[in-house]
């Protein structure tokens, strides 16, 4: 009943869970100092860690498509992982813009391109469009707003 929400089950996580992103039956959780956990949601009254990896920073946002995952990872930027196999993720690649404003705070995935809210150092937009490699990286500073 929508009016009289209620609980049906919790599962705590080491860290301070701060952005989720579900993909089917399989939940990211970005854990702050946690780093990110991989929950299996398919039994809703019983949820079930199946996986973490730690992240050198304190991760803030996550978001997957296609078996990798996005993490805002604060002062350490962005990190990508491999999570097309949930019970092992792997690190791929981190990006840092340079900018010792840069804190990595929320992303999301646009076509080829990761979002990036940046803290004080605005938006950024990294270009993923060589998935092979995840190395072509070219940043837009933008401050006050953003026109696609």
């Amino acid at each position: 009943d929508i009016s009289r929400p209620r609980i049906v089950s919790a599962l705590d996580t080491p860290g301070y869970a701060e952005g989720l992103h579900r993909n089917g039956k399989l939940l990211h959780v970005a854990d702050g100092e946690g780093g990110l956990h991989i929950i299996d949601i398919s039994n809703g009254e019983r949820p079930r860690t199946l996986s973490s990896i730690d992240t050198p920073g304190y991760a803030y946002d996550v978001t997957a498509r296609g078996g990798i995952a996005m993490v805002a990872d604060g002062k350490a930027g962005v990190q990508l992982i491999d999570v097309s196999n949930p019970l092992s993720p792997k690190p791929l690649r981190d990006f840092h813009s340079g900018d010792n404003r840069f804190d990595a705070r929320g992303v999301d995935f646009l076509g080829s391109y990761a979002l990036v809210a940046g803290g004080y150092s605005g938006l950024k937009i990294l270009d993923l469009s060589d998935s092979s490699l995840y190395t072509s990286f070219s940043i837009s500073l933008i401050s006050l707003g953003c026109v696609l």
